[in-house]
């Protein structure tokens, strides 16, 4: 017995041809739904092979904090030649004995927040950095804290 014969059975005779060209083979407006779906699941595909490397790409421009060596604690003092303050990681350059180093610090906001506005930090100024060093990438490093003058700002 056939499925649709459980369906077709309350019918009168004449309608059951209309209803069995409904069940075998579908009318003109199930094969637009039809399309539209694929096009769908097609433009779905085509957005995710699009964007799926740009966000592997993107992703590998932002550094973990893994990347840094924590049993390693660093401390300089040192001249600052560059000082940058905006997303998604402040930085700064410092000279600390005859070698620059670069500086990851936090983001803007949390700088703002423990204390650190950007105009505390200038190029020329002395500050004191203690943080830990990049693995791979020679002279940089995360800071942990920063001092400016006399007052202690904790970053992470």
């Amino acid at each position: 017995m056939h499925w649709a014969s459980l369906f077709l059975d309350h019918f009168p005779v004449k309608r059951k041809a209309v209803y069995i060209h409904f069940f075998l083979f579908p009318s003109f407006l199930h094969k637009c739904f039809t399309f539209r779906f694929i096009l769908m699941i097609l433009a779905a595909k085509l957005l995710l092979f699009l964007f799926l490397p740009l966000s592997v790409a993107f992703s590998a421009l932002h550094h973990g904090w893994a990347n840094y060596d924590q049993t390693n604690t660093l401390d300089y003092t040192g001249q600052v030649e560059e000082i940058t303050y905006e997303n998604p990681h402040g930085m700064l350059k410092l000279q600390h004995e005859d070698e620059t180093w670069t500086v990851v610090l936090a983001p803007p906001s949390r700088m703002n927040s423990r204390g650190l506005t950007n105009d505390m930090v200038h190029v020329g100024d002395e500050v004191r950095v203690v943080g830990y060093p990049h693995k791979e990438e020679k002279n940089e490093m995360r800071a942990e804290r920063i001092y400016v003058g006399e007052k202690k700002i904790e970053l992470r």
